[in-house]
């Protein structure tokens, strides 16, 4: 694993000769808050957001003779630092990507900040809606055999659609949904819990705080069921900034991190993933693995769902 953490790094320090210098006043998005960017003395670069009245940054300090590099510190007031296990950074811009990649001490990816445009950088609220979204939307198989078929503002249920909102709480995604599909089955608002299959939806109820409990433990289960897609398609064509994986179980990101490297034909010699992906109809192996070539974007999820897998191994072991 280290050798092919060394091998990413690498490519990205080819990739970060080829980018831009961090602008004053960019904003940038690491899944959950907007960050600004701003540019102080010497080259240093404060990043900083406001969260529920909390401040928070840390700062960008140059690293000398390596473009685009930083060493991560606190930043220059007594804003929150939240980022203190990350040590370096690198400004990263190629294949349509300007991210921000923190490493933690160990030289593992451990979140993506990416660049916003001027219509995206003021409202995070959407931002998370559709990023959630993104890891929703597909094509379900209901356990009574009804279809379902999520999308960004609606889910068609049998022969019926209907609208969909994700519930927030300051701007934050929830993981509730509400389903306004009276006389389907997809009525009312659920917490919907991701699965190694698909989805599971319990009805909920929230409090005053803006918290939620489950109304009992009977669940409406869906179960992916697209042909032509694997179960985590959207790891590669989504980015992914670390954040969004504390739901999923080890199996489910072992699965999600090796689908990505299914789609490109990856022929694997473990039995269990060999046995799962063969019996996908998408699959299609490859002579040969030294022939695939995964995207920048693929390449960072796959880091990023590799750290949170050993994120899990220590938290099992403590």
């Amino acid at each position: 694993m280290m050798k092919k953490i060394v091998f990413t790094l690498l490519i990205l320090s080819t990739l970060v000769m080829q980018a831009k210098p961090l602008e004053h006043g960019s904003h940038w998005y690491n899944g959950v808050l907007i960050f600004e960017a701003t540019l102080h003395q010497g080259g240093n670069i404060v990043i900083n957001a406001m969260d529920e009245g909390q401040e928070m940054e840390f700062m960008l300090v140059p690293v000398k003779g390596k473009p685009e590099t930083y060493r991560i510190a606190h930043g220059s007031n007594d804003a929150m630092m939240i980022y203190e296990n990350c040590e370096t950074a690198k400004h990263v811009q190629q294949e349509g990507l300007d991210v921000i990649c923190l490493y933690n001490h160990d030289g593992e990816l451990y979140t993506i900040f990416s660049k916003l445009t001027e219509n995206d950088a003021g409202d995070h609220q959407q931002l998370n809606i559709e990023h959630w979204m993104a890891t929703l939307r597909g094509r379900y198989t209901m356990q009574d055999g009804t279809q379902v078929t999520i999308d960004w503002t609606k889910a068609h249920v049998g022969g019926t659609y209907i609208p969909i909102e994700p519930v927030t709480f300051n701007s934050h995604i929830t993981g509730v949904m509400s389903f306004d599909g009276d006389g389907t089955p997809l009525n009312g608002t659920m917490e919907v819990e991701p699965t190694i299959d698909g989805l599971r939806l319990y009805p909920v109820a929230f409090d005053e705080y803006g918290g939620h409990h489950r109304l009992g433990d009977q669940a409406i289960t869906l179960t992916e069921s697209d042909p032509n897609s694997p179960r985590f398609d959207y790891a590669n064509h989504t980015l992914l900034h670390g954040n969004e994986l504390y739901d999923y179980s080890p199996e489910m990101l072992r699965v999600m991190r090796n689908s990505i490297y299914a789609r490109h034909g990856h022929v694997f010699q473990t039995a269990d993933l060999k046995d799962y992906f063969s019996h996908e109809p998408w699959y299609k192996p490859v002579n040969s693995n030294e022939s695939q070539k995964l995207s920048l974007l693929e390449q960072l999820n796959v880091d990023i769902i590799k750290m949170r897998e050993a994120e899990l191994k220590k938290e099992n072991k403590n």
